[in-house]
């Protein structure tokens, strides 16, 4: 991280409870890390009695740091600094573009891959790439594009380095497609084929590992991002944090990450929570990294993954997550768990009602993530037990399938949330990136507000759409009560941590479709700046 000289800071001519438009005339105070106070340009300016250096932000808005309320910033970490990212790519051509320098940059050999992020129908030629199109721009690099959790896409390298060959079947729960003549096609489909894959890409070694942690903790500040809840997932295992915790002692983190510990892979998840409960104590960290609790996916025959198949359980496995569920209420350790569709919810909320014995979960901040098909009567039992729900612009990218799978109107109405507000319901805010999502939050705070999407899907019905305010409000104050942190982060005033965004446009008055360019040209993390652009790259000490 880049300190500011000195202990203290003033940022002048900003507007922060100003409306759009009125005289930027507001001011922050920061010492030691901490908001010491808010208000006019004089009267701060005179508090500060010159022993505050001052940058005058010219006009800009100035917003609390932005909390992803559920990402999976770890399993990003483990590949981020070398990923080509098409989330902005406008045509196949352009995202090619950018694999093809990605090739030409590395040596022969290394892989460039897609991971999420993005979608076809956002390109002007409406599809995926084909093997010999990745085959063209990366001759001498395997190539992998990912395309949510529907399909992925190699090229020939690629393929030879995964060992998949004629001669070869599926992967176990994968599908390698083949053409009429019985030819791999370089498509594969299902979690085993991506998670064989991935093995393969994942391949770095430790310092490469903790040099992505440093560059996608960076990325997320350049958003204004100042702080991620990281909900684990197939294939995070204890050996994956390792990296994270070294830049964590290294005090590189430029994002204040709060992790929940879940099970890895499927067959003995009640052994493995168990042993996460055992030996790492509840709330083990500091203010930058800390173990929060159990998630999100706690029971793996109890995810229902996108919410797009029948959700089929059986009974020793909601046995199993009950009593997961027991220990948690019993070890004072919070959970977050996946659920999206209602029968999902609906089977979650069975066992934390046992768990609970009457008692509300919400001084445990027990939260349900996704709930995309919530009905009325889960939000209402959720609401008894002391349940909140992280939200996310999942849906961003899985509109029409969605659609497909459910309905129109279904999907129109998903999340619901004017009835979620309505109840009073805790709520935080995220993306679920990378794969499912981008990082981007102000991608997400869009979908929040106007309820559009870009993959051609239904927009969702103007009741279940949030103000601009409201929204923000999911994605600092929301995301800060999910993880115990709300009486020092998610807001701008006296006494919270100095994290904060400097705007490149006012969030406020910006045009709709212009709130996903928006960025942070000043990040600030306890008063220390992470992230500065062109007209703040001049506060940046190293020393």
């Amino acid at each position: 991280m880049v300190c500011i000289a000195g202990a203290a800071l003033l940022l002048y001519n900003a507007r922060i409870n100003g409306r759009p438009g009125a005289p930027a005339t507001e001011a922050i105070l920061i010492e030691h890390g901490t908001i010491a106070a808010i208000g006019g340009n004089a009267e701060l300016y005179e508090r500060a009695n010159g022993a505050a250096p001052r940058v005058d932000v010219a006009g800009r808005r100035i917003v609390p740091g932005l909390i992803d309320g559920h990402a999976h910033v770890l399993r990003a970490e483990l590949t981020w600094g070398r990923e080509v990212r098409w989330d902005d790519a406008a045509s196949l051509t352009e995202a090619l573009e950018l694999v093809r320098r990605r090739a030409a940059d590395a040596p022969p050999g290394a892989w460039a891959h897609v991971i999420g992020g993005w979608h076809p129908a956002r390109f002007r030629e409406a599809r995926l790439p084909s093997l010999e199109e990745l085959d063209q721009v990366a001759p001498d690099n395997p190539c992998y594009v990912q395309f949510l959790y529907e399909t992925a896409v190699l090229n020939s390298a690629g393929m030879a380095a995964c060992g998949f060959s004629g001669a070869v079947g599926d992967p176990p729960d994968g599908e390698l497609e083949r053409d009429q003549h019985g030819e791999l096609t370089g498509v594969v489909r299902g979690l085993g084929a991506f998670q064989h894959c991935l093995a393969k890409i994942r391949q770095q070694t430790f310092p490469e590992q903790v040099d992505s942690i440093r560059t996608l903790s960076r990325d997320l500040a350049k958003y204004g991002l100042t702080g991620a809840v990281d909900t684990g997932g197939i294939g995070i295992g204890p050996g994956v944090y390792e990296p994270l915790y070294e830049v964590w002692r290294q005090g590189n983190l430029s994002t204040r990450i709060r992790l929940y510990l879940g099970a890895g892979s499927r067959g003995d998840e009640r052994e493995q929570l168990k042993d996460w409960m055992k030996y790492l104590p509840r709330g083990f960290g500091d203010d930058y990294l800390r173990i929060t609790g159990l998630g999100e996916i706690v029971q793996l025959a109890c995810w229902d993954a996108e919410g797009l198949e029948p959700l089929e359980v059986d009974a020793d496995s909601i046995h199993e997550f009950t009593e997961i569920s027991r220990s948690a209420v019993a070890g004072g350790w919070q959970m977050h768990v996946h659920a999206v569709t209602d029968e999902a919810i609906g089977m979650v909320l069975d066992a934390w009602e046992t768990a609970a014995q009457g008692q509300s979960l919400k001084a445990s901040r027990f939260m349900i993530a996704h709930a995309d098909g919530a009905s009325s009567q889960n939000l209402v039992r959720a609401k008894a037990l002391g349940v909140g729900f992280a939200l996310q612009d999942r849906l961003v990218l899985r509109s029409a399938a969605t659609a497909e799978k459910w309905g129109k109107a279904a999907a129109a109405g998903a999340p619901p949330l004017r009835d979620m507000v309505e109840l009073g319901l805790p709520l935080s805010g995220g993306t679920d990136a990378t794969v499912v999502s981008s990082i981007n939050p102000w991608r997400s705070l869009w979908w929040f507000t106007t309820g559009q999407n870009l993959d051609g899907g239904p927009r969702r019905e103007e009741a279940h759409r949030l103000s601009r305010a409201h929204a923000l409000d999911l994605y600092t104050r929301g995301s800060a009560w999910s993880t115990f942190d709300e009486h020092r982060q998610g807001q701008l005033a006296s006494g919270f941590a100095a994290d904060l965004a400097v705007l490149s446009d006012d969030y406020y008055a910006v045009p709709d479709d212009e709130i996903p360019d928006i960025r942070s040209e000043l990040t600030l993390l306890g008063g220390e700046v992470v992230s500065a652009a062109e007209p703040f790259e001049g506060l940046e000490d190293d020393s």
